[in-house]
């Protein structure tokens, strides 16, 4: 049957926020659990991002015209059972998204996840290059000073509103704020939390957890390695179903993700927080200083310091200084 031909429900949460790498490693551990059930994505290199709800974006507005029918039948082979949900990041900074989740999906919870902006914008505009060709860096795009088109890469690094609006619509029992940064620092704990507030059991042993999804890897066998599987599954797809279900193929691909340890985020994170060349010494503080209001703002809604927990590192106080 085709997705609007089923029967379906409406999702028990929804992650927004943090594009690519952070939503998706949140996204690909609770799939892991047998009380959990998100839509799979399509293809190998998707984020498995839903765009339904978030009409800014052309993808959103195709999606949305096919009706709320057609967005519960996503949801139609989860189990009684089973918590349902999506993540997007796209809906976090979509005000109209945050309106139409309200008004559509009764007593739905919110995961909001918050990357340092810069990272987060560095990510994000990664993701959207092939829509922003005149713009060959993220430098490029700030000095323009605002978003081309329907990509977010600017506006989506203020948080303080968009969180203020999830919390005014959905109230704060109904949205769980999670921090990039907190949770590939201690994964363990970070899921732990997001488990208690989706109700699941408490206990779970998340095999991903050490995992970094959504990032190229390094290493000649491992290239070798997936070439190989890429090449199978389109010659042999039975063989390679069953390779990758024995228990050596299990083995292997466990084995890969513990490469693509969450070490190397923080290795590029503390890289980036203290870069060595000037001009980019120079870029990184602009950023700041046109985002410090808003995370000054952020720091209030949460009640902590997220100027200390994001840019402690370096040059912090010498900025403030900084005309």
């Amino acid at each position: 049957m085709r997705h609007a031909e089923r029967p379906g429900r409406s999702p028990d949460f929804i992650i927004v926020g943090a594009p690519r790498s952070g939503s998706t490693f949140l996204m690909r551990n609770l799939m892991c659990r047998p009380d959990v059930y998100m839509p799979p994505p399509e293809g190998e290199h998707s984020t498995g991002d839903i765009h339904f709800f978030d009409v800014g974006r052309e993808e959103g507005r195709r999606r949305f015209q096919r009706g709320l029918s057609w967005y519960r039948s996503l949801f139609a082979e989860a189990a009684p059972h089973q918590a349902c949900g999506e993540k997007t990041a796209d809906y976090l900074a979509d005000e109209e998204a945050c309106r139409r989740i309200h008004a559509s999906c009764e007593g739905v919870k919110i995961v909001a996840l918050l990357r340092e902006p810069l990272q987060r914008a560095r990510s994000h505009f990664l993701h959207e290059r092939h829509n922003l060709r005149g713009y060959p860096s993220l430098e490029a795009l700030f000095e323009h000073g605002s978003d081309i088109g329907d990509a977010r890469v600017l506006s989506s690094s203020f948080y303080a509103d968009s969180v203020h609006r999830y919390l005014e619509r959905f109230g704060a029992e109904r949205v769980l704020v999670v921090v990039f940064e907190d949770l590939v620092g201690a994964p363990e704990r970070e899921l732990a939390r997001v488990s208690a507030f989706l109700n699941l059991s408490p206990g779970f042993d998340y095999p991903l957890r050490d995992a970094v999804i959504n990032r190229a890897v390094h290493g000649r066998w491992i290239g070798w390695t997936r070439r190989m599987a890429r090449t199978l599954a389109a010659r042999s797809p039975a063989v390679h179903a069953r390779l990758a279900s024995s228990a050596p193929g299990r083995l292997l691909k466990s084995r890969i993700a513990r490469r693509r340890a969450t070490g190397s985020y923080a290795a590029r994170t503390a890289a980036d927080v203290a870069p060595a060349c000037p001009a980019e010494k120079e870029f990184v503080a602009a950023f700041r200083r046109r985002y410090r209001p808003d995370v000054v703002r952020l720091s209030a809604l949460l009640r902590r310091d997220m100027q200390r927990l994001w840019w402690e590192r370096g040059t912090l106080e010498a900025e403030r200084d900084t005309p």
